[in-house]
């Protein structure tokens, strides 16, 4: 490049050949080179079309570090770099720096041998292949698992699987998102938004106060006409689920548990430190029939509103005072000395019992939960009850409407 001229190399490690030497003061890009020169008018003019030369790292004199820089030129342009191999053996490809093995400035395109490259993307790193093809992307651990990314063998699905030996084995992914934006994972063809073959595991979060729960509403959807969103666990023809309801007649938003009429909703129970592994596993506690109503408890086949198989019990509240709450239990002991009563949270139709116990005994006076009329049997004049001292009194009571039920057992 500087008029020095050739000379045969034989300098270790090289072997003899063409060597181009170059005389300019030592400085940093300066260094031996070949040009290569073309005729441009089909006559005798001819101009430099490319270049290859050795470029100094450093302009320190001593220094013997340098690199090997590749030129060309576009038309009506000039000659310049387009790919260097540095001194320490890293290529780069648009840049003169390349600080890894293999570095570029603009986008990788790789296709198969005879595919024409799809360059209508902005990707930089683009790979084209066949329509019929599948892995893209190989990632090896050598001698242990390979993972592949790339599409479903032969279609437009996006995957990540286990690596296969041939494309047409790359046909059930465990990663799959098809075009419209459905995720399946153990799926290729989800039908949802996400679409899960398999088991899912919720792991606690983190952070103590974070919450722990796996959301079905995260948007906090609360639609008094619409379906919110919820968990369905079957539907196909029948449906069935959980979700946020509302009932217009109540006014109230409440969880709702469904099932198809002709089925039952259960609350069932399985032997402990297992698994269940089949319907066998269960032992149903609390079944309703969704035709009727009818709860059962320790029933399956309930034949009335509430059937039970087994005892119930109410709670026994004791107390000693003038106001006797029946939200404290429907059956109540009460020691108060005489006076009046005032009964209180009586529901229509139900069934209560009050024990009177006091020592010296005298005339008590029901009142309360809004009845206005008294019934009573023995007769009760006033709404008055005698209770004989030292004696247990029991009053079984209900009310309907206004309409106050009592039969006493008197001197027991």
């Amino acid at each position: 490049r500087d008029g020095g001229g050739t000379k045969a190399s034989t300098t270790s490690p090289l072997t003899p050949g063409l060597a181009v030497p170059d005389s300019t003061t030592a400085g940093r890009g300066v260094g031996g080179g070949l040009e290569c020169w073309g005729n441009i008018t089909r006559t005798t003019s001819s101009t430099q079309g490319a270049a290859i030369h050795a470029a100094k790292t450093a302009a320190t004199a001593g220094l013997t570090g340098f690199d090997l820089a590749f030129n060309t030129r576009v038309n009506s342009g000039n000659v310049t770099e387009k790919m260097r191999i540095t001194t320490g053996g890293n290529v780069g490809i648009g840049t003169t720096n390349p600080l890894t093995l293999l570095e570029t400035s603009g986008a990788i395109h790789a296709h198969d041998a005879g595919q024409a490259p799809d360059n209508g993307y902005n990707g930089l790193i683009r790979v084209t292949r066949t329509p019929a093809s599948g892995q893209y992307i190989n990632l090896t651990r050598n001698g242990n698992f390979v993972w592949s990314l790339g599409t479903v063998y032969n279609s437009n699905t996006f995957a990540i699987g286990a690596g296969q030996a041939t494309d047409s084995a790359f046909t059930a992914p465990a990663f799959n998102i098809t075009t419209g934006g459905n995720v399946g994972i153990g799926t290729t063809a989800p039908a949802s938004t996400l679409d899960v073959n398999g088991a899912i595991y919720q792991r606690p979060a983190a952070a103590a106060n974070t919450s722990k729960y796996m959301s079905t509403n995260a948007g906090n959807i609360a639609d008094l006409t619409n379906l919110n969103p919820g968990l369905l666990v079957f539907g196909t023809g029948n449906f069935y689920g959980l979700d946020l309801g509302y009932n217009s007649s109540s006014s109230r938003f409440r969880t709702r548990i469904f099932s198809p009429t002709g089925t039952d909703i259960a609350f069932a129970s399985h032997p402990s430190g297992t698994a269940p592994t089949g319907q066998a596993s269960f032992t149903d506690l609390v079944v309703i029939n969704s035709t009727n109503g009818n709860v059962g408890i320790g029933s399956v086949t309930p034949g009335a509103k509430l059937q039970v198989n087994g005892q119930a019990a109410s709670v026994v509240a004791t107390i000693a005072s003038t106001t006797v709450d029946f939200n404290s239990g429907n059956i109540q002991t009460n020691s108060v000395a005489a006076g009046t009563l005032t009964l209180s949270n009586m529901i229509d139709g139900a069934s209560y019992t009050l024990i009177l116990t006091n020592a010296t005994g005298g005339n008590y006076v029901l009142s309360g939960s809004s009845i206005t009329a008294w019934h009573c049997a023995p007769a009760c004049a006033s709404n008055t009850v005698t209770v004989v001292g030292g004696t247990h009194t029991v009053l079984s009571l209900m009310k309907v409407g206004v309409n106050g039920y009592v039969t006493w057992i008197n001197g027991m």
